[in-house]
């Protein structure tokens, strides 16, 4: 191995949560003195060369996931297997050439199933090692996540971006036959030390086509419902444009500086119940409302955990009354009731480091 290893960092361009959970771990590889090589997709490729131009950057096959606004979810995905299929076969083609042009001593995936190479150190970062099984297809889901195992298990060993077995991730996981270690809740946030409230609500918008036009749209008429001043981040990094409507400010996208600034500026966050945004509200320690992208499990399942536990105020999409949720938000903790510990992260970077050499 060269003297300054060489990481090759590869998120899945399915939303842009793959790609924001990935800064602080290209954060972490750089103070440890390695070369960070981005190799993504789509909006999240454009997200990570926005916040690291200096980094070498370089372009992976796009999953580019369907989504309709109504029918059965399961089977929309369902008929795209056979093209997920084809990009992770095409994504492992160009991954080798990538090995071998760069000399990576280091790959980490964060979903992306082809993103491994034989003989170089191979990390699959994921808190979905099991799929949710969709009411009344149990018997699909069994087949997919035996594929997925078999995939995963290609890799040298699996990042959970969870704290310990018990955590947020405990309904997606599974056993693999490479190892797995839990490197913490990973967020390019931090929480604020000093706050001065300028927006009531901060709307984070997400997720692939059409739903994320759908969410935003309904957003955009609740906010200017509620009339109170608001923010809402449209989660399209590549068109730069900001708007006012009466009280309600658009913007298309904001940089991690400028959305850790709009978090501190915010009284309740309302988004999608994706991981990694869940991840950031618990770095920010806001109190939010969760809005589960229709028929997604992965969401869905998580938003009860944390109804449950009266930590937030979930509400179906096609259910959303700002003023009404905002208020039972008085009875929910908020995020503030978790704590990160950044040190698993950073230990697992050095225990890698150290087995690379």
């Amino acid at each position: 191995m060269q003297s300054k290893p060489i990481v090759l960092i590869c998120p899945l361009d399915w939303g842009l949560g793959h790609a924001t959970r990935c800064i602080p771990v290209i954060h972490e590889f750089i103070h440890q003195g390695c070369e960070v090589i981005i190799a993504s997709s789509g909006d999240a490729l454009l997200l990570l060369r926005q916040e690291f131009p200096s980094l070498t950057s370089v372009e992976l096959p796009g999953y580019s996931p369907r989504y309709q606004k109504h029918g059965s979810l399961a089977v929309t995905m369902l008929s795209q297997i056979p093209h997920f299929l084809a990009v992770i076969r095409n994504e492992h083609y160009i991954l080798k050439r990538l090995v071998r042009k760069f000399k990576a001593d280091i790959i980490i995936s964060d979903n992306r199933y082809g993103c491994f190479q034989k003989g170089v150190r191979s990390i699959f970062i994921g808190h979905q090692i099991r799929l949710i099984s969709v009411p009344g297809l149990s018997w699909l889901s069994r087949i997919v996540n035996s594929g997925l195992r078999r995939f995963i298990n290609r890799f040298d060993e699996v990042w959970i971006p969870d704290q310990s077995e018990g955590g947020l991730a405990i309904a997606f996981n599974a056993v693999t036959s490479c190892p797995q270690y839990y490197v913490g809740w990973l967020s390019r946030l931090q929480p604020a030390s000093d706050r001065a409230v300028k927006y009531k609500v901060l709307a984070i918008v997400s997720g692939p086509e059409p739903q994320r036009t759908v969410f935003r749209e309904l957003l955009i008429k609740e906010l200017k419902r509620l009339g109170m001043s608001s923010l809402l981040v449209s989660g399209e990094p590549g068109k730069a444009k900001s708007q006012m409507e009466g009280a309600l400010h658009i913007v298309n996208h904001l940089p991690a500086s400028e959305l850790q600034a709009a978090y501190n500026a915010s009284e309740v966050v309302v988004a999608r119940s994706g991981y990694s945004t869940i991840m950031d509200l618990i770095a920010t320690r806001r109190k939010a409302i969760l809005v589960p992208t229709p028929q997604q499990t992965e969401q869905m399942s998580l938003a009860r955990q944390l109804a449950v536990r009266k930590v937030a105020v979930v509400a179906d999409q096609d259910q959303l009354d700002l003023p009404t949720q905002l208020e039972a938000l008085n009875d929910c903790s908020g995020f503030g009731v978790f704590r990160m510990d950044q040190s698993l992260l950073k230990d697992n970077i050095s225990r890698i480091l150290n087995l690379t050499t």
